[in-house]
């Protein structure tokens, strides 16, 4: 009627999205960057020596590729040294979107972005959305996760179920309950399922369990003999396959190699993860053969070095503006 004001509800669902959007906006840029470049030129690239070992292990059927594992003499050594996950869920993905590069590499793919999004909550819940925001963007602009994602290979799966567990971990810690601690130990033996090397990050949780944490509160967490009777549980059928395929290893080189040749893999691994490009890229460049097109990627090198680095003190910068001067803040 006239003169008399029509009621309005208030919009708190827009004025929710609004402040969701701006406190997500970087995240969300760094999920649509990320999934650019790992997008790039992804089916045009032809298959490589591990890929088409990868793949060829999918198509077995899973009956076969059981026998072949536990100790056929004439197995191929993809069969026998990698947990099933990865081969189980590529054949899922060749049998629902078609035999195709882009079907092999989609699981990767996908895995990839996702672990861009855990690295994002795992920096926001354990220190600051700013420090999410950062990781995140170190993990979408890092050329070794973006050439990992490309790969119809495990990596990409396996960081994003070792990142999974890292997240699962920390909300375990926070919340302290059985069913927390439980889709922790989930996260943790799927992750394993998928590469061996993610009993590391089970091995650095137990050990920031036992010192850190229980120095701080003086008592372990509460549940934690939940979440480690779950790994326990769902990994002990298991447990006969992994001790066959350690022994393969060993026959293969792969464990019991000299100490200097694990320094040796260490530094490397570290500089590739750190910087973001393979050190084999730079070999050249560090035996000081400093041709023309090596001091091109010397730049380069320094400013794949320099890049982290200067994020990673801008996070540093605005923990110690707030007063932050824990491990986290360093962290």
């Amino acid at each position: 009627m006239p003169g008399i004001p029509l009621s309005r509800r208030p919009a708190h669902g827009t004025a929710h999205q609004q402040a969701w959007f701006r406190q997500h906006a970087v995240t969300m840029i760094a999920l649509a960057v990320g999934l650019a470049l790992r997008m790039y030129t992804l089916p045009a690239r032809d298959l490589w020596t591990d890929e088409a070992a990868r793949i060829a292990t999918a198509k077995v059927p899973v009956e076969v590729r059981s026998l072949v594992t536990l100790g056929y003499e004439h197995a191929r050594e993809t069969y026998r040294l990698s947990p099933p996950l990865y081969s189980l869920l590529l054949r899922l993905f060749i049998q629902f979107f078609g035999d195709s590069l882009l079907s092999y590499r989609l699981l990767s793919l996908m895995a990839g972005v996702g672990m861009i999004w855990l690295t994002y909550r795992i920096g926001a819940s354990a220190h600051h959305p700013f420090t999410g925001q950062l990781a995140a963007v170190l993990v979408a602009i890092s050329p070794y996760f973006v050439s990992h994602a490309q790969d119809a290979n495990t990596y990409s799966v396996a960081g994003f179920l070792s990142t999974l567990a890292i997240w699962r971990f920390w909300q375990a810690l926070q919340q302290q309950t059985a069913r927390a601690w439980i889709i922790w130990g989930i996260a943790a033996v799927l992750a394993a399922f998928a590469h061996h090397y993610a009993w590391l990050v089970v091995l650095f949780q137990g050990i920031y369990v036992v010192t850190v944490y229980f120095r701080r509160h003086r008592q372990m967490p509460r549940g934690w003999h939940i979440g480690l009777g779950t790994v326990v549980l769902l990994y002990m059928p298991y447990l006969p396959i992994a001790a066959l395929q350690f022994r393969t290893a060993q026959g293969l080189g792969y464990v019991g190699r000299e100490p200097q040749s694990y320094v040796s893999t260490l530094a490397t691994n570290l500089l590739n993860v750190s910087t973001g490009y393979r050190a084999s890229q730079f070999r050249d460049v560090l035996s000081l053969q400093l041709a023309p097109e090596a001091v091109a990627r010397l730049g380069l090198l320094i400013t794949a070095i320099a890049i982290p680095l200067i994020i990673a003190g801008l996070g540093v910068r605005s923990a110690l503006n707030r007063g932050d001067t824990g491990p986290g803040c360093y962290l």
